[in-house]
């Protein structure tokens, strides 16, 4: 055993550190509204720690719990720049009303995840310590945030028949015979479609929630079936899992393009170079292998 690893007793597990990184990019990306950044934090922790009870630092247990507290007690002495000022371990054990010892505990996990990083500018200055992600700032995970969360496909509208009206300065509006108010793609419409969708469809961990919408935002960038209504119903029945969720987006569809993002940008470089890219394809990959389980309805559905 490591000297910082998942206590085995309690049969939990979390994510591998390499992939908290991907995760945690892929359950944003998900979600319906922009968290706060509060709520950033509290979903990165919830990644790291995830459904283990406690770890093993050294030969002493450190319970999910404390280091949940350490964690939460480094955010509130952070300042805009996730830079933790007046850091030291008898201040971070008063504040979380933890003991010394489970504190550097805690602080180690803490630091083996590459979630929190110290820094020694020089050999004289003071230590300091970040709030981080697998070697971002906190600064540059809300930038990336920002970008994952840009939608590049433009708004459509759909079924209804417009009509074209010239206005001033020669400029055309096209307005659709309907009701503005339940034209399809407006926030209404949008809506009602989702609680229909919420009143036939079985309820999901929040997880599994943010992880179909990942899904159904990267198979339309790209053009690929996803079969939503039915993959929600395997998970409910156990014929899916979460696993099978975050491998099918990260290992099966094409990687999100996204022009804002330079590490995007560059990637797609890259593939295409590599001869990677079909720019005859929306999205401008490959369509992915099919898989049924995420393609197909069900029978008789």
């Amino acid at each position: 055993m490591s000297a910082t690893s998942a206590h085995r007793a309690d049969g939990g597990t979390r994510p591998a550190d390499s992939q908290l990184t991907l995760r945690f990019f892929a359950l944003v990306d998900g979600m319906r509204r922009k968290p706060p950044e509060r709520g950033l934090w509290r979903e990165l922790l919830n990644l790291a720690l995830g459904d283990v009870r406690a770890f093993v630092h050294g030969s002493r247990p450190v319970a999910a719990a404390a280091v949940w507290s350490v964690g939460w007690t480094l955010y509130g002495r952070a300042d805009e720049a996730g830079i933790v000022e007046g850091f030291s371990v008898p201040i971070i054990a008063a504040d979380s009303r933890l003991g010394e010892r489970t504190v550097r505990g805690a602080v180690a996990l803490l630091r083996q995840w590459r979630i929190l990083k110290m820094e020694r500018p020089s050999r004289r200055a003071p230590a300091r310590w970040r709030m981080n992600l697998g070697g971002l700032d906190w600064p540059a995970v809300r930038a990336r945030v920002e970008r994952e969360r840009t939608d590049p496909s433009p708004v459509t509208m759909t079924g209804l028949s417009p009509v074209t009206m010239t206005g001033l300065k020669c400029y055309n509006v096209e307005l659709p015979i309907s009701d503005p108010d339940l034209a399809a793609g407006t926030p209404r419409a949008r809506r009602a479609d989702q609680e229909r969708q919420e009143q036939q469809q079985p309820d999901l961990p929040p997880g599994d929630e943010n992880l179909l919408r990942a899904i159904a935002g990267r198979s339309r960038e790209h053009d690929v079936p996803f079969a939503e209504a039915a993959v929600r119903r395997r998970l409910a029945a156990g014929e899916l899992n979460t696993v099978d969720l975050f491998e099918y987006l990260n290992n099966a569809l094409p990687p999100r393009m996204n022009t804002q993002d330079p590490e995007a940008q560059a990637r797609f470089d890259a593939d295409e170079a590599a001869g990677r890219v079909d720019r005859n394809r929306k999205g401008g990959y490959p369509a992915p292998p099919d898989d049924p389980r995420f393609t197909m309805e069900d029978e008789g559905a």
